[in-house]
């Protein structure tokens, strides 16, 4: 329980250490939608991101916590198996349907027509997976706008025409501490690896 007094460093859910009770809430509001379901709109035709305005998402085992206003109380995006080309109004549609789109942590993209990585992605500054799998990537280096992004763990690619690139092979990295480092990419040894681990925090 987060105690009183401003200033005072108070203990939050698990023991975690709290310097205000402003943070300490945030992090227990976080932990909370982190646990929840993924807002759902795989295999629905998306075209443009406008679309998700008038679809309904997928139904899940759990049904996702919404505000007042409807926004729904999730971290977690799947998009995947649509026909999406492009993010345009991306951040747009996210604040009109998430409660706290700036703290998404996990995106499903794969299975779309996207050509490359779209710049928006790297402002999700707390984006821990990325799965771009089945898409249209065909440039390697766009892979290296992902450097900005200090969380991210799971990083999904196969499937892309990059496959064909000279230097890109497969691998599987399972040390959850360590993130995936994109800037390394371009220097030999994880040039043009996958980032992948298993979904069950999203499912």
């Amino acid at each position: 329980m987060c105690g009183a007094g401003a200033g005072k460093v108070s203990e939050g859910a698990g023991g975690r250490r709290c310097p205000t009770r402003e943070m300490c809430t945030r992090w227990s509001h976080n932990k909370a939608h982190m646990q929840a379901p993924p807002m759902d709109f795989s295999f629905r035709g998306i075209s443009f991101m406008q679309d998700l305005l008038t679809e309904e998402p997928r139904p899940g085992l759990k049904p996702i916590k919404q505000t007042q206003e409807g926004r729904l109380l999730t971290q977690a995006i799947r998009l995947n198996n649509n026909t999406l080309n492009d993010l345009t109004e991306f951040t747009d549609i996210m604040k009109q349907l998430l409660e706290r789109p700036e703290d998404i942590y996990w995106i499903d993209l794969s299975f779309n027509d996207l050509p490359s990585i779209d710049p928006v992605l790297t402002t999700y500054y707390n984006l821990r997976t990325l799965n771009l799998h089945g898409n249209s990537i065909h440039n390697l280096s766009e892979v290296d706008k992902l450097a900005v992004l200090p969380h991210l763990r799971s990083l999904t690619l196969h499937g892309n025409p990059i496959e064909e690139e000279k230097g890109y092979s497969h691998c599987r990295f399972t040390h959850t501490e360590e993130p995936c480092r994109p800037e390394l990419w371009r220097k030999g040894s994880l040039h043009g690896h996958d980032c992948s681990f298993p979904e069950s925090s999203a499912a």
